[in-house]
Formats: C-alpha cells, sequence, structure tokens
C-alpha cells in the first residue's frame, strides 16, 4: 500500500500487476479544473485506488473518492457546502474501439502508452459528481420560493397590454 502526492505518470500495468493501493487526501486547490467549478478552492478531498488486473486480463481501477466542496447555490447566489462522493472501477485500454469491447461493469479508461494520470482520473470522477445545479434547501436558501402574494399597499399590475398588431388591423380596414 501506498500513500503519499498523487502522481501525474504513473505505468498502469506495473501498478496493476502489483496489486498496488494508493490511498491519501489532496487539496482541492490542487485540482484545477475542480477549482475552476467551485465556489471556493478550500478543503481536501480523500481517495483511495486499487490497481488490478481484470479476468479479461484487462489493468484496472476500482477506485473511490469523497470530499466536501463549496459550490454557489443558484437560488439564491450564496456559497453553500456540498458532499461528493464516487465509487468506480475504470478498465485501461488503448483506443476507443477497445472500450466498446469492454464488459459492461467497466468503464473505459483510454490511455496513451499505458501512462495513468491518478489525479486527472480522480479529478475527473469529482467533477462528474458535481450536480448540474446546487440548491439550498428552501428552508436554508435565503431566496424564497414559490408564489408571492402582492404586498398591502402595492398597486395591482395591470393585465391589459398593447398589441402590436392593432396597428395592421386599422390598416385591414373593409372599404365601403
Amino acid at each position: 500500500m501506498s500513500t503519499g502526492p498523487l502522481t501525474r505518470q504513473a505505468d498502469i500495468r506495473k501498478l496493476a500487476s502489483s496489486g498496488a493501493v494508493i490511498e491519501g487526501s489532496v487539496k482541492v486547490s490542487e485540482l484545477g479544473r475542480l477549482a475552476q467549478a467551485l465556489a471556493e478552492d478550500s478543503g481536501t478531498v480523500s481517495y483511495c485506488l486499487r490497481f488490478g488486473v481484470t479476468e479479461e486480463g484487462i489493468p484496472s481501477i476500482a477506485g473511490q473518492v469523497e470530499g466536501s466542496v463549496v459550490v454557489l447555490c443558484q437560488r439564491c447566489l450564496e456559497p453553500m457546502e456540498l458532499d461528493l462522493r464516487s465509487e468506480f472501477l475504470l478498465g485501461a485500454v488503448d483506443s476507443d474501439e477497445r472500450a466498446r469491447q469492454l464488459p459492461g461493469r467497466l468503464e473505459p479508461l483510454v490511455l496513451q502508452e499505458d501512462i495513468v494520470d491518478t489525479a486527472a482520473v480522480l479529478e475527473e470522477e469529482l467533477l462528474l459528481c458535481l450536480p448540474f445545479v446546487s440548491y439550498h434547501s428552501q428552508d436554508e436558501c435565503k431566496q424564497k420560493v414559490g408564489h408571492q402574494s402582492i404586498e398591502e399597499g402595492a398597486e395591482p399590475v395591470s393585465e391589459e397590454r398593447n398589441n402590436p398588431f392593432d396597428v395592421l388591423a386599422a390598416l385591414k380596414k373593409p372599404e365601403s
């Protein structure tokens, strides 16, 4: 088992054949693409990567990553904490064609020259965990949700609107 910083270049075949396990934590600020998608780049995420070889002889990574990040609530635009967690099983292949042939339980990890960037793998998984839109719960959000009645003393909005085609109707008057 290994602990320590994530490496940007590791030989997946060597890691898989030795059954290596890499675990530890990484600062969110060190994961550039993830940090750009967040409101703040503070905090850390923990990870565990187990390398192995499947029954079919495919190098694989069984991984788990989790942490807490700060995103913006899309309703009130205030920061909010969001817990992320992902478990994944990747099969390393060298082409898109081989990726299509992987067993259904494996997600493809297309690599050039058997070199894997473990930090990029974790970052990709965390990005996939982010929801498309984030909201506080209704009781925590500063922006109220739902229909709001007109306050007393306020003038109601007129329902009558000008029709832009009234001008055309006047031009189309029948001739006598």
